[in-house]
């Protein structure tokens, strides 16, 4: 049509009524074709019956249909919609039909317009997108599509199908997490998760923590009279005595600081995962925090003081929680040399802070630190150095 009608100012309602009136096009033609391209046609072609007496060949399609649907344009889906919405109601444009002779029977199929419009992303949604029939929703159909979920052809081409297939799925995930006492499918896996990471002592340790946690209040505490308070305080401020330093010799051991440097280096090696961050063998968790150069902050921690040298394997990184609970909360302090000379894996159970802690050892440091106690059994004439200095947190 020529765009002259368009800007004659004319309104849109009475020029496609005058255009429809002599006879210009407002639909597109379905065209009766025989089954050979049909898509199904080995299926159709092996129909009973021997000889072709009262045969039937009909299939239906729109020339030229898959061409123009490798580019997809909103009124060219608008035009093929209210094409299918106008079919007859017999719905004979679905079918194909292949029939050799009336006492054999016929064998029937989807039209090649079906298949066509069932495999090609002609249906528009919101955003300018063009999908396949099955991944559409009606609810995203843009204006000019006039919907009926009645009508068979919207059936044949699987209209909307993928899409209420994910909702059911979704919907009984759901239903099996609620049945299971989860709020939904995502608290589900999550929980499954949790089991098959965690054994059943560190799930119950977790499950403590976590309890305890919100068993208590948080303290708090105000004095009855601020203002009173405040000039008491002040007043003892006043008359505190000044800071003042002296000087006081100690004991330092010989070496310490060149051995504490070298075990850093060692450490940071065997505890440094693939993805280049370090964990704290204690907690098995990536350390909480690293330095202003980028560094992990782990401490390292002395793990047997009865050894008589100095060994940089004879050091563990911890985090400074779990630092601290090793030097002043270790109920195994007295069993370590014989943990590491017995254990056959790569874990030495320790109580720490009273609980019982699975630290992590490389085999590699495992095997180092066994030969150390092994050596040092062996050199019964070397002269001892008991080291009782708790160490000091170090960066790695």
């Amino acid at each position: 049509m020529s765009d002259a009608y368009r800007n004659r100012g004319i309104p849109r309602k009475k020029l496609s009524d005058f255009l429809s009136a002599i006879g210009v096009q407002t639909k597109l033609d379905i065209q009766l074709t025989s089954c050979y391209r049909n898509p199904q046609w080995s299926y159709l072609k092996n129909v009973a019956g021997e000889r072709n007496t009262s045969p039937i060949n009909r299939d239906f399609t729109i020339k030229g249909l898959e061409t123009v649907l490798q580019t997809p344009v909103l009124e060219l889906s608008r035009l093929i919609w209210r094409t299918m919405a106008d079919l007859p109601g017999d719905d004979r444009h679905l079918t194909a039909t292949y029939r050799k002779n009336a006492s054999s029977g016929a064998r029937h199929a989807d039209s090649q317009l079906v298949h066509t419009l069932r495999e090609r992303e002609w249906i528009p949604q919101e955003g300018g997108l063009f999908v396949r029939p099955s991944e559409a929703s009606r609810d995203l159909l843009p204006d000019g599509f006039p919907f009926d979920p009645g009508w068979h052809w919207l059936q044949a081409i699987k209209f909307g199908e993928e899409i209420a297939k994910k909702s059911e799925e979704e919907r009984q995930k759901k239903a099996v997490a609620r049945d299971l006492g989860f709020e939904d499918d995502d608290s589900l896996r999550d929980g499954k998760e949790f089991v098959a990471l965690l054994s059943p002592e560190e799930r119950k340790q977790f499950l403590d923590e976590i309890r305890d946690r919100d068993r208590f209040d948080l303290p708090e505490h105000e004095s009855s009279n601020p203002e009173r308070r405040a000039q008491r305080v002040g007043a003892m401020a006043a008359d505190a005595p000044e800071r003042r330093t002296e000087v006081r010799n100690r004991s330092v051991s010989v070496g310490i600081d060149a051995v504490r440097q070298e075990a850093g280096q060692y450490l940071s090696q065997q505890y440094t995962n693939p993805d280049g961050e370090m964990i704290c063998q204690a907690c098995r968790d990536l350390l909480p925090f690293k330095l202003e150069d980028g560094t992990d902050y782990f401490e390292r921690v002395q793990f047997l003081k009865e050894l008589k040298k100095h060994h940089h394997q004879n050091y563990l990184a911890l985090c400074p929680n779990h630092a601290a609970m090793f030097q002043h909360a270790n109920g195994s302090r007295n069993e370590l040399k014989n943990l590491v000379l017995e254990t056959s894996g790569n874990e030495l159970k320790i109580l720490l802070g009273q609980q019982l802690t699975h630290v992590h050892f490389t085999k590699t440091h495992l095997s180092d630190l066994r030969t150390l106690v092994e050596a040092e059994g062996r050199q019964s004439h070397s002269d001892p150095d008991e080291d009782n200095d708790c160490e000091d947190g170090d960066k790695g």
